[in-house]
């Protein structure tokens, strides 16, 4: 360069373009440019179960660290039958890492009515006993599988969809069963597996989640046909999505091991947690070591206590 006074600016794609003089006499000069980062550290929290979306993105399940460079954004906390959480924000380049945290979605509910015909039936929702006909419960807007079942009795299954301050009313006029558990569950303690598992299948045909149980157990420990978890997770899955406790426990295990399911902890810490919130002593104790691992969950000593002291009646 010819002597003088010049303006120069470094410019590099993520970094802050810098500028200064440089004052050229003849003489030699270095100089050395250190550019700050244009991107920061976010971390955007919101309640557990929410997903994190940035200007329509979705990032990631909460909470949720990434990069992004300075300048504004909308932050979202959604879940699925919630009304989302937004937050405009401006993101500045300094400090380095930053934290923001949106408030828990609130939930969007209709009602679920249900009565049925003998009365004392169990409603099921998603899964989750939600409580005995007749029956009147706020329900999360969105599609649900409700399950109306009581011993001696066909199931009753029906997808509905709820909408905000919406009533679902649901009239079930449940259909006598024959009783093919009992004779079959007689058969299997007399280790005549062939003919309990005829009598479990008439049984999981309609629907009994004792039989489907029973059956998917039948499966598991080749007992009376050849072993196939794949065959023991599907009965399993059915009489567990009814309530029954023992199927919730062993459908866990199955995702715990990868028996007839892909290995999956969190879906397994899920079934565990409706068998022990049933009262299942094992379940409990196992979501307790769950939470003292950090195993499908993130590590809790105070979950861990607590499901302990359940399953010790504490």
């Amino acid at each position: 360069l010819q002597n003088g006074t010049y303006v120069y600016n470094v410019i590099a794609q993520g970094y802050h373009a810098q500028q200064d003089t440089l004052i050229v006499s003849g003489a030699k000069l270095m100089r050395k440019v250190v550019l700050k980062p244009d991107v920061v550290t976010v971390t955007i929290s919101s309640a557990a179960g929410c997903d994190i979306w940035v200007n329509n993105e979705l990032k990631g399940p909460s909470p949720w660290t990434g990069k992004l460079t300075a300048g504004v954004y909308i932050f979202e906390a959604r879940r699925m039958g919630y009304q989302p959480t937004v937050l405009s924000q401006e993101v500045t380049s300094e400090p380095a890492h930053q934290n923001y945290t949106l408030d828990a979605p609130t939930p969007i509910t209709g009602a679920l009515c249900v009565t049925s015909n003998p009365m004392m039936a169990d409603v099921l929702v998603d899964g989750k006993i939600v409580g005995q006909t007749p029956l009147m419960t706020s329900i999360l807007a969105g599609e649900h599988k409700v399950i109306v079942c009581k011993k001696g009795y066909k199931t009753f299954e029906q997808r509905v969809v709820a909408e905000k301050d919406k009533n679902v009313e649901l009239n079930c006029e449940l259909t006598p069963a024959e009783d093919f558990f009992t004779p079959g569950k007689s058969s299997y303690d007399a280790k005549d597996y062939v003919t309990a598992i005829n009598y479990f299948r008439k049984g999981a045909e309609q629907g009994d989640a004792y039989s489907e149980y029973w059956l998917g157990l039948c499966f598991y420990l080749g007992r009376g046909v050849e072993l196939d978890y794949n065959q023991a997770a599907t009965y399993f899955v059915r009489s567990a999505e009814k309530g029954y406790v023992e199927a919730q426990s062993r459908l866990a295990q199955c995702y715990f091991a990868g028996h007839g399911v892909e290995k999956n902890y969190k879906e397994a810490v899920r079934y565990f947690y409706r068998a022990a919130m049933q009262g299942h002593t094992p379940s409990q104790k196992r979501l307790a070591k769950c939470y003292e691992m950090g195993i499908g969950v993130p590590r809790n000593t105070s979950a861990a206590i607590y499901w302990n002291n359940v399953a010790m009646g504490l």
